[in-house]
């Protein structure tokens, strides 16, 4: 989306994460491991990148995210074994 501005108020954000909470919930069996569930980071990162509306790092989305550590998102976007294509296909079912 380069180059496209899109204004987004606070009361967008909130029903737009209230809405990716819905998806997201469905999702989150497919963000673990045998040990481990990485679905909270990764809707953190969600957040962050509706939130930050351009392109950013671990770093910038932990900033604006409540509660939000910079290397758990790195850690769960880029070190988690899950397998994106089950995401992907429960996304289009729905």
């Amino acid at each position: 989306m380069d180059g496209i501005n899109i204004e987004l108020h606070i009361n967008d954000l909130f029903r737009i994460f209230g809405k990716l909470r819905h998806v997201h919930d469905k999702c989150t069996s497919y963000f673990r491991s045998k040990t481990r569930s990485a679905a909270t980071q990764s809707f953190k990162y969600i957040r962050g990148k509706f939130i930050k509306q351009e392109r950013g790092n671990m770093t910038e989305y932990a900033k604006v995210v409540p509660d939000c550590n910079n290397q758990s998102l790195q850690n769960a976007i880029s070190e988690s074994p899950w397998d994106e294509r089950p995401v992907i296909d429960q996304i289009r079912e729905m």
